[in-house]
C-alpha cells in the first residue's frame, strides 16, 4: 500500500533541504499533487494517488516551526480508494503565510499520528506554500520544478568556457495582488562550482527599488539556517538586490582527490548548499517581475580574481545573463577595457563575444552541464549555433540526442 508509482525505504525522515529526494536520484514523492493553491481562510484540492483502498492523514506545519502538533492536521482518516481522486481540505484563516511543509500519510490502520510506525503504507512529505487572501501566485519555473543558470567566470575572456564555474537550480514564486506585487520567495541549489577563483551569488529584482522592500523582515536561510551574518537585501544600494552569499566556498567542498565541486568523473555527491529566501514589500509594488529574476555572479571582495586585474575587482565584478545590464555596483570601467567581451552600454548590449556567446546562461530545466575544462559547445552540438542566432534556432539545443554524453557531468 502506497502513494504514487513508486516507494523507497528510508531509515528516517526529513525535511527540506536535507530529504534525501531532493538530493538523490530517487525521488518516490508521486503520490500527490495540488489542484489550487493554499490559500488563506479558503478550500484546497488535493489529489491523492493511492495503490489501496486506505485511510488518509495530513499534516501542514502552518505554525512554520518545524514541528507537526494536533492543529497542524488537515486530513483525518479519511477513506481513498486506489487510483487518483481529489480531497478538500480548509485551509485556516490567520494562519501564517509562506513556504512549509507537508507531512501525507497512506496506511490501512486509522488514527496514526504524523511519527512512530505503522504495518503497512507510505508517508511522503512535501514543500508547500500558503498565501494570503486575494492574492495570485506565479510560480517559476513551476510549483516543483528547477531552472538552471550557468556561468562562465573568466570574463572578460571566454576561458575554458565550460559554463560550470558557478551551476544552481532556481524556482521563484511572485505574489500579486491586483496592485502589484507583495512578496517573491526564492528557492536555490547550488549544483556546482568549478571555479578556481572565489565568487558570491546574488538576484536583483527588476523594477523593484531598495526601500519598496520591508527590509526588516527578508528572510534568507542556507541549508535550512537563517542568515544573521550579513544583510540579505545589500545595504546602500537604489536597487532591491539579494546577496545569497559572498563567497560560494564558503558553503561547498570539493571533496577527496578533487579539485572542484560536482564538475569532474568521479567528484559527484549529494548538493552541499541550499537556500530558500522571502522578500516582503511595504505596499503592494507595480513591477514586471518574471521568470528567474536577474541572477548573476560577482567576484568575491579582496580575492584574486586573475592576472589580468592589477587588484581585486571585488564586488565591481558581475557576471549576468546575456543582455541583461549589469546593477548599479558594477565597475563600468571594465566594459571594453579587454578581452573577448564585445558589450555595448549605449546599444544596451551586455556580456557577450562579438558572435554572440553569452558568459551566463539559463536553461528551464534541471540542465546537466560539461564536465570540467571542457568546452559547452562540444558538449552540446547545437549550442554555438543557438547562442549566436539569440535563440532563433535550435532552441531545444539542450535535449540529450544533442550531446557527448563523455563530456556531461554525471552525478
Amino acid at each position: 500500500l502506497y502513494l504514487g508509482s513508486s516507494v523507497d525505504g528510508e531509515s528516517d525522515s526529513f525535511a527540506y533541504p536535507l530529504s534525501d529526494d531532493n538530493n538523490e536520484q530517487i525521488d518516490d514523492e508521486d503520490g500527490i499533487s495540488f489542484a489550487t493553491q493554499m490559500v488563506e481562510a479558503q478550500t484546497a484540492v488535493v489529489i491523492v494517488n493511492a495503490s489501496g483502498a486506505g485511510f488518509m492523514n495530513a499534516w501542514v506545519d502552518v505554525g512554520q516551526d518545524g514541528v507537526f502538533d494536533a492543529s497542524d492536521q488537515i486530513m483525518t482518516d479519511i477513506g481513498v480508494q486506489a487510483g487518483k481522486q481529489a480531497v478538500y481540505v480548509d485551509v485556516p484563516f490567520g494562519v501564517k503565510q509562506g513556504e512549509t511543509w507537508a507531512r501525507f500519510r497512506l496506511s490501512s490502520s486509522a488514527g496514526l499520528e504524523p511519527n512512530g510506525g505503522a504495518a503497512d503504507g507510505e508517508v511522503e512529505d512535501y514543500q508547500v506554500k500558503i498565501i494570503e487572501e486575494d492574492s495570485m501566485v506565479n510560480y517559476y519555473p513551476s510549483s516543483t520544478g528547477w531552472t538552471t543558470v550557468a556561468f562562465e567566470d573568466n570574463w572578460p575572456y571566454e576561458g575554458d568556457y565550460d559554463m560550470n564555474d558557478l551551476v544552481a537550480y532556481l524556482r521563484t514564486a511572485t505574489h500579486r495582488k491586483t496592485v502589484g506585487v507583495t512578496r517573491v520567495d526564492i528557492a536555490g541549489e547550488i549544483a556546482a562550482v568549478g571555479a578556481a577563483y572565489h565568487n558570491g551569488f546574488a538576484i536583483r529584482l527588476p523594477g523593484v527599488k531598495r526601500s519598496q522592500v520591508d527590509s526588516d523582515n527578508v528572510e534568507l536561510a542556507i541549508n535550512g539556517k537563517t542568515i544573521d551574518s550579513w544583510m540579505p537585501l545589500e545595504a546602500g544600494r537604489d536597487e532591491a538586490i539579494l546577496l545569497v552569499t559572498y563567497n560560494l566556498w564558503d558553503y561547498v567542498n570539493s571533496g577527496e582527490l578533487c579539485l572542484f565541486y560536482r564538475t569532474e568523473p568521479g567528484c559527484g555527491g549529494k548538493v552541499q548548499m541550499s537556500f530558500k529566501a522571502t522578500i516582503p514589500m511595504l505596499e503592494p509594488v507595480d513591477a514586471d517581475l518574471k521568470g528567474a529574476y536577474d541572477p548573476f555572479l560577482f567576484a568575491t571582495p579582496g580575492a584574486w580574481h586573475g592576472g589580468h586585474f592589477v587588484e581585486a575587482p571585488g564586488r565591481g565584478y558581475e557576471i549576468h545573463l546575456k543582455n541583461h545590464a549589469p546593477t548599479e555596483a558594477f565597475d563600468m570601467g571594465l566594459f571594453g577595457a579587454q578581452g573577448d567581451d564585445a558589450s555595448s552600454p549605449a546599444d544596451q548590449r551586455f556580456f557577450q563575444t562579438k558572435s554572440g556567446l553569452p558568459w551566463a546562461l539559463e536553461v528551464g530545466t534541471r540542465w546537466a552541464y560539461p564536465i570540467e575544462y571542457h568546452d559547452v559547445g562540444h558538449a552540446y552540438h547545437l549550442f554555438q549555433s543557438y547562442a549566436e542566432s539569440s535563440g532563433a534556432s535550435n532552441a531545444y539545443w539542450y535535449n540529450p540526442e544533442h550531446t557527448s554524453p563523455e563530456l556531461i557531468f554525471s552525478h
